[in-house]
């Protein structure tokens, strides 16, 4: 004889009921974000790395953001910046609404000799949406912007060409000497 599994009307409209939210919630869940291109982490400097490395510290506090980590030897800094809603928004490939956020950036400094210095900028943000704490991916602007706030506070290098002429030419003394 046959064993006969039976079940109760109102577990089997349980389980029904159960199937049909998560097929719903499966629905819900949008795919990661995707950008056009990759994020660009990687920059190159035309400085040494003892001149990058101070430009980056300048830089960093006269934006005012929390330096957590600050390690010479290694060449690497990890900073802490807390962002407003609409700032944390333009950094993020996420299309959802955030109050605040939290970026947590490394700058790792390598020398590349007489091609200058390579900085590896990494990040890790964090949104908050009022009611959840969200890791969220980056769009690669707060990578870029840090690299030009480090790029920015460079020496500039100023080479004008009649200066590196040893000689004047002729024209030029002629010039001066007419009255």
């Amino acid at each position: 004889m046959k064993a006969v599994i039976s079940f109760p009307l109102r577990s089997v409209a349980a389980m029904l009921c159960c199937a049909g939210i998560m097929l719903s919630l499966s629905g819900c869940t949008s795919p990661p974000p995707m950008l056009q291109e990759p994020v660009k982490r990687y920059f190159e400097a035309d400085a040494s790395l003892d001149t990058a490395w101070k430009a980056a510290v300048q830089a960093l506090v006269e934006k005012g953001v929390i330096i957590s980590i600050m390690d010479k030897e290694n060449s690497l800094i990890v900073v802490e910046e807390m962002l407003d809603g609409g700032a944390f928004q333009r950094t993020t490939a996420e299309k959802a609404y955030f109050y605040s956020g939290l970026a947590r950036v490394s700058l790792l400094f390598s020398d590349k000799g007489e091609k200058g210095t390579g900085i590896n900028i990494n990040s890790v943000l964090q949104g908050f949406t009022g009611r959840y704490n969200l890791y969220v991916t980056s769009n690669g602007s707060l990578e870029k912007d840090y690299f030009l706030l480090i790029q920015n506070n460079l020496p500039v290098k100023k080479t004008y060409k009649w200066l590196e002429d040893p000689e004047p030419t002729a024209g030029a003394a002629d010039k001066e000497a007419a009255p």
